[in-house]
């Protein structure tokens, strides 16, 4: 494998994690948890919604203490096909069975299915993505190739050096021409502002996903509110399908323990003017106020 393909597909799999981590940081902190008992580790409840799609909360009543831990189903399995009996288990070791009447299992979503396949495929369009800018840019840098013999070619160099000197005149000799050197010409358009408004439409469809506010548009005016509005129904709709699941293992678990915990989607600051009309962030100047 030559140097530079190598180079290049390290640099597209540091692209990859990058994204990846970014947007994972984002869906760890999307849902706050409220009452959990001070041993939850709230980071570690969603960090098992997101990796695996599903976690159980149980009390350990060997140590007096609340948990709460990766889980798989050993069956059998009621009417709504969740398991009766269930195996949690941690890195450290801990081992235990469980069932229905001492465990409830928290679901990512009604498919009970992780968070991350999904965030794995925008983090892997981003970076194509970077990638192609990163290609366009170099091409740029080279529009074009000289083409001659091996005795012609220092000359050649020293031609291209005197063009970077910004030399108003560059002189040579008839062996300049030789055997007719000449010049392939590989200049690609510069479309590095395309593909970073196609990298942002890519971003704001993963803050989507995630249901989280974000307005991306083409249009250079400014949105008014009912464009906005359109878009914020598809993003509730994302944050619902992922909060519903998590208020109904609340309702469980607080029905099972006699607790009073609660989840909501943490919301984000919307920017709006004095007339109450909603604006982007890219939109947004001195002259709008948070709210």
């Amino acid at each position: 494998m030559g140097s530079k393909r190598k180079k290049a597909i390290i640099n597209n799999s540091i692209n990859y994690f990058d994204y990846l981590d970014r947007l994972t940081a984002i869906a760890l902190t999307e849902f706050e948890w409220k009452n959990l008992p001070q041993e939850i580790d709230e980071r570690s409840l969603e960090l098992y919604l997101y990796n695996q799609g599903r976690c159980a909360f149980f009390h350990d009543d060997v140590v007096n203490s609340y948990a709460v831990m990766r889980v798989n189903p050993i069956g059998p399995y009621d009417i709504y096909n969740i398991p009766k009996d269930r195996s949690v288990y941690a890195s450290n070791g801990y081992y235990n069975e469980l069932n229905e009447t001492n465990s409830v299992i928290i679901y990512n979503n009604y498919l009970r299915k992780p968070t991350l396949p999904t965030i794995q495929i925008f983090a892997n369009r981003l970076a194509d993505v970077e990638g192609a800018i990163h290609v366009n840019l170099q091409r740029s840098k080279t529009p074009f190739v000289m083409v001659c013999n091996e005795e012609q070619v220092e000359t050649m160099r020293q031609v291209v050096r005197q063009t970077e000197n910004n030399e108003v005149a560059i002189f040579g000799n008839v062996a300049l021409m030789g055997d007719k050197p000449f010049v392939l010409n590989t200049e690609s358009n510069l479309i590095v502002e395309q593909l970073q408004n196609y990298k942002t439409r890519i971003w704001s469809e993963a803050l989507s996903f995630l249901g989280i506010d974000n307005y991306y548009t083409d249009k250079k005016e400014r949105l008014i509110s009912t464009e906005i509005s359109s878009g914020s129904y598809t993003t509730e709709s994302q944050r619902h399908a992922m909060l519903s699941s998590r208020r109904n293992a609340c309702n469980l678990i607080n029905d099972m323990f006699g607790l009073n915990i609660e989840v909501d989607f943490r919301l984000h600051e919307r920017v709006v003017d004095n007339n109450g009309e909603l604006y982007t962030g890219i939109e947004r100047d001195n002259n709008i106020p948070e709210t």
